[in-house]
């Protein structure tokens, strides 16, 4: 598997970046009101898809620095969509799993992205068969996030096909991450008639790692290559969010266990398939549903001695195996605000302290009332700020608005913060799509 090394320390737009620890340092949870929605509040929208898609019914910081490589990247004039063919993606060198250096392939990548190809590289977006194509083809989405529990299997399989060609089309050849929610329990937006699947997907070691094994296989079938799961957290409050066998456990140590045996067996999987344990710093601290208001987790001492030890885990395996972890939009005590858009949890403590070099997702940054006390924008541009590297929106419209501000911003101050922070993100999204073959079209890869 490619190592997740650091980000190079050259902005490509010329700045040297600071230290792990300083400011701007290098640095879903499932929408649990129902298991056919997200958040109750906020709907998906979009034109209707105009590609070639089947028919369907109508439906609605460690105190260390990051080593410097010298890397100059030049911004250049955006391509020309009408003329500029994909770029050639093929890796030609990894470095080995112990190496702090980016890959050379992710490196090389981001030197050859305009501005808003770079951006977009950020954003998983939920879509539909309605507004997939128009919208993945006018935005160059890296990632998407399906609902699909109300389609049949083998439109699902057709339709995820379509995505994957239309990414590997567009001017960019980078291939898309696929993603869903499939925890077991009643968060699995998979299709009608999908894998009966006993509870929490399993107790036993031997039954945890076979039907996720089994899971796995069959995501990949249908073209996904991300599942926003396992969920980490501790549920010693009886969140409702955690309802209905979502929380492995109230015991801290038999939650590590689950979710380390969770993404061994998606690494077995014969293609690459990445998991994203979910929600830091640890929903069940709190009684709060996040998606209806502000959810206080209480302080990083309770945290640490109470529900950690998931997150501990993840860290451990995402070292070597595919993979991301989600921030809750939840209040740690002395925080002003949640940790989404707190860099001293995210850059500080989750990837200072604790280690982690790859992947951070977003919980939603549509609808979810925790966070909608400012502007989508503004939320997209607080995210980056703290450390994040993925954002994930369930509603088209809002991430499009978030996108443009962030295109904005670079392009007012291509030496600022949020420019370094697009650079340093980007790296590390496309390190775990070459992880995922989404590099090179013949790779093995899912929906393939």
């Amino acid at each position: 598997l490619v190592s997740m090394g650091r980000p190079p320390t050259s902005s490509r737009f010329g700045k040297r970046l600071l230290p792990v620890g300083s400011a701007i340092v290098v640095l879903i949870f499932s929408w649990a009101i129902d298991t056919r929605s997200g958040p109750e509040t906020v709907e998906a929208s979009g034109s209707p898809a105009t590609v070639s898609i089947p028919d369907t019914p109508d439906q609605t910081a460690a105190p260390e620095t990051v080593p410097n490589i010298p890397t100059t990247i030049a911004s250049g004039e955006p391509l020309n969509r009408e003329t500029a063919g994909p770029t050639d993606t093929t890796s030609t060198s990894t470095p080995p799993e112990d190496s702090d250096e980016p890959s050379a392939w992710a490196v090389s990548t981001v030197e050859g992205l305009t501005t808003e190809q770079l951006v977009s590289q950020l954003f998983v977006v939920e879509l539909t068969p309605e507004n997939a194509s128009q919208s993945l083809e006018a935005n160059q989405w890296g990632g998407v996030f399906l609902k699909l529990e109300e389609e049949e299997p083998a439109f699902a399989t057709e339709f995820i096909a379509g995505l994957h060609e239309t990414a590997l089309s567009n001017s960019t050849g980078i291939g898309l991450i696929v993603s869903s929610d499939v925890e077991g329990g009643r968060i699995i937006k998979m299709p009608v008639g999908f894998l009966e699947l006993p509870g929490l997907l399993g107790e036993s070691d031997d039954e945890i790692s076979s039907v996720n094994r089994r899971v796995a296989g069959e995501l990949c079938g249908f073209g996904l290559n991300l599942n926003l799961a396992p969920v980490g957290d501790v549920d010693l409050l009886s969140n409702p969010v955690l309802r209905d066998g979502r929380a492995f456990s109230d015991d801290a140590n038999e939650v590590a266990r689950y979710v380390r045996l969770f993404i061994d067996a998606y690494a077995q999987n014969d293609s690459p398939i990445a998991t994203t344990t979910k929600h830091f710093p640890g929903h069940g601290a709190t009684a709060i549903d996040s998606h209806l208001g502000t959810a206080a987790v209480g302080s990083r001492e309770i945290l640490e001695s109470l529900h950690l030890a998931p997150f501990q885990e993840a860290v451990e395996r995402y070292r070597t195996e595919p993979g991301a972890i989600m921030i809750g939009h939840l209040v740690v005590d002395g925080q002003d605000e949640p940790a989404t858009f707190s860099n001293e949890i995210v850059t500080g403590w989750l990837r200072g302290e604790l280690g982690h070099e790859g992947v951070i997702i977003s919980d939603d940054l549509a609808g979810m009332q925790a966070i909608t006390d400012r502007a989508p924008a503004q939320r997209a541009l607080d995210a980056l700020t703290a450390g994040l590297d993925l954002l994930l929106w369930v509603s088209p419209d809002d991430a499009v608005a978030a996108r443009n501000a962030v295109i904005e911003e670079v392009a007012g101050d291509p030496e600022g913060e949020i420019a370094q922070r697009v650079e340093q993100s980007a790296i590390r999204v496309l390190q775990l799509k070459e992880q995922l073959g989404l590099h090179d079209p013949d790779a093995n890869r899912c929906g393939n």
